[in-house]
């Protein structure tokens, strides 16, 4: 081990490096200091790339960095512990890309001795690296290529006989370099967000594989016990944690529906009449499930689900999240749920983000029923929504970018913008490269506008404030829709705050429970001091490294917002008529001068030194 101060725990203190190009394995130390400063997870990860790639490297160039970094609680008896952040500069914005994953990939790295590693240059055969506790190896094997995610993982397993080992690893897709191809790992976990997966393939690597049984140091045990089962508790009951637990994220299908964020036919209505066939208690009542929790994880979210009916009766695959349903159902025009699940299990094999690929077919669906596209364009497919073979088809050829796919690898903005103007008015994307979460959300300010202002991709905070009260930042209530814009824009900024934080620390998002808890916690696991405040300005530190990262890749405020489909009015449904057009640029402007960041979106010099990044 190396030299961490005394009763430092929640660290390994180990940093791993792996260049691929000259098949060179070294370790580093970490310092307390930046552990300290950063936590881990995108904190840490992000710090490390910002400091090592030069000024608008290429994503795809072997140059550029693949990190993976766990959080302190990783591998500890805290719940949801077994998630992993990934960060890289992603090649959808050809900026900074951040992702999480779950499951016990981020635990058995820890357990194998490191809190980090990191990858650059390219291998010169398809390879994949093995992380144990005691090796590390860079091995090639030419029967991995073009096997999907889930057979990835169980011939790894299966030749090394560690059934007990993690796998994390791209499918054809990103073998392939689609832009949106995303890293499976534990079956169907996926860290999806901003072409990941790409940029793993792009260095010819398949699969990283981590065991090991080393422990968690932990500072204060007793305490940290004591905290632990208190968060497993009041994990519990949360709304997050007991919808999943009793009907996975599928349990707010209907509620979407009936309150306007459905998103349905790449956004050209809001009304889904079959949505409570998707919703998560008649879903759950229509499956075969077992369960496959993640680590130290109390929650019943994750199972594996058997089809009982329809034409892939028997199909056994990872419950779908309500993210996979809406991208493969109503985005669509697809009201069958067996063919939904169908085309999820698809997709998770081939390896791609469903946001970016919900939205991909949604557009080229819209653009044949407008006859802005027709079978020409499209190697022959006359399309129509919820046509279930052609949607196959037009994946499997995205993954393997074959014909027409070898565009739509691009994503929704480069896609639409090849097609011409007609096309990009249609497109659903924001920062001239990336697709949104499947929502509808012209009717949920605090989503789009979390997504316009973000750093890495995914949405700032997370949760939409309109939705979510959030008691440990002050409001006890969700903020009033449409009311007042500016204290939308405080509200969502101090969640970004919270959950940049959050991101740092190795735990699932729906088992994050009061911010009091969870710096109580750690400072018992770390023996450092920690609180509340603490807490949300490590958050904000976070955001403005990962803004500084993104402007030395060419960053401008111009990126900072919305496609012209996302900034029209909501068509029908609950929110008729509502756009956040009139509202959307004096948002971002005041969200600049909150975070102590100039007109230009560039944090000022007195704001770096207060948070220490000067």
């Amino acid at each position: 081990m190396l030299n961490i101060p005394k009763n430092y725990g929640g660290y390994k203190g180990k940093l791993l490096r792996v260049d691929l190009t000259d098949s060179e394995i070294t370790e580093e130390e970490i310092s307390p200091e930046k552990m300290e400063k950063f936590v881990g997870g995108v904190g840490l990860g992000s710090s490390i790339l910002r400091e090592e790639i030069e000024d608008e490297v290429d994503a795809f160039a072997p140059e550029n960095r693949l990190i993976f970094f766990t959080g302190p609680f990783a591998g500890t008896k805290v719940p949801g512990s077994g998630t992993y952040s990934v960060v890289t500069k992603g090649p959808l914005t050809e900026m900074f890309g951040g992702a999480q994953a779950n499951g016990w990939f981020g635990a058995r790295m820890k357990f194998a001795g490191y809190d980090g590693i990191v990858f650059h240059g390219k291998a010169s055969e398809l390879s994949y690296v093995l992380v144990t506790d005691e090796d590390v190896q860079i091995k090639t094997d030419p029967e991995l290529a073009g096997k999907d995610t889930y057979e990835t993982q169980e011939y790894l397993k299966e030749k090394l006989a560690m059934p007990k080992s993690s796998v994390a690893c791209i499918g054809p897709a990103g073998e392939n370099e689609v832009r949106f191809a995303n890293i499976a790992s534990d079956g169907g976990h996926f860290a999806s967000t901003n072409g990941i997966g790409a940029v793993m393939g792009s260095k010819n690597l398949k699969a990283v594989v981590v065991a090991g049984d080393e422990g968690v140091p932990v500072a204060n045990e007793e305490r940290f016990d004591e905290l632990a089962k208190e968060w497993q508790k009041e994990v519990n009951e949360t709304l997050m944690g007991a919808t999943v637990s009793q009907y996975g994220t599928n349990g707010f299908f209907s509620a979407a529906a009936e309150t306007g964020w459905l998103p349905v036919k790449n956004l050209t209505t809001d009304i889904f009449e079959k949505h409570p066939e998707f919703n998560g208690d008649s879903l759950r009542e229509k499956l075969d499930l077992d369960r496959t929790p993640c680590h130290a994880c109390p929650l019943e979210h994750c199972n594996e689900v058997q089809l009982k009916e329809g034409r892939h009766e028997g199909l056994k695959t990872d419950e779908p999240e309500y993210e996979g349903m809406a991208a493969f159902g109503p985005l669509i025009g697809n009201d069958d749920y067996t063919e939904a699940i169908y085309l999820n299990d698809l997709n998770d094999r081939l390896g791609m983000d469903l946001k970016e690929m919900g939205f991909t077919l949604s557009l080229i669906l819209e653009c044949v029923e407008n006859g802005v596209l027709d079978e020409e364009d499209l190697d022959g497919l006359d399309l129509d929504w919820g046509d279930i073979d052609g949607v196959e088809k037009l994946m499997k050829n995205i993954a393997h970018r074959e014909g027409v796919g070898d565009m739509l690898a691009e994503g929704v903005y480069r896609t639409a913008k090849n097609f011409g103007e007609d096309a990009l008015d249609k497109a659903v994307y924001t920062h001239e490269g990336i697709a949104p979460h499947i929502h509808d959300p012209r009717g949920l300010w605090g989503y789009l506008f979390g997504q316009t202002i973000s750093n890495m991709g995914s949405i700032e905070g997370f949760s939409p404030a309109e939705l979510v009260p959030q008691p440990d930042l002050g409001m006890d209530e969700p903020v009033e829709k449409y009311k007042d814009p500016y204290e939308l824009v405080e509200a969502q900024g101090e969640m970004a705050k919270k959950y940049y934080f959050v991101d740092n620390l190795g735990t699932c998002f729906f088992t994050s429970v009061d911010l009091s808890l969870m710096t109580e916690a750690l400072e018992a696991l770390t023996g450092m001091e920690y609180s509340k405040e603490e807490a949300l300005k490590q958050g904000h530190r976070t955001m403005t490294s990962s803004r500084l990262l993104n402007i030395s890749q060419g960053w401008s405020k111009e990126e900072d917002k919305a496609s012209e489909r996302l900034l029209e009015p909501c068509p029908d449904g609950p929110n008729e008529g509502v756009s956040i057009r009139e509202d959307i640029d004096e948002m971002v402007d005041y969200h600049y001068r909150r975070m102590g960041w100039d007109e230009k979106g560039h944090p000022k010099k007195e704001t770096l030194k207060e948070l220490g990044l000067d």
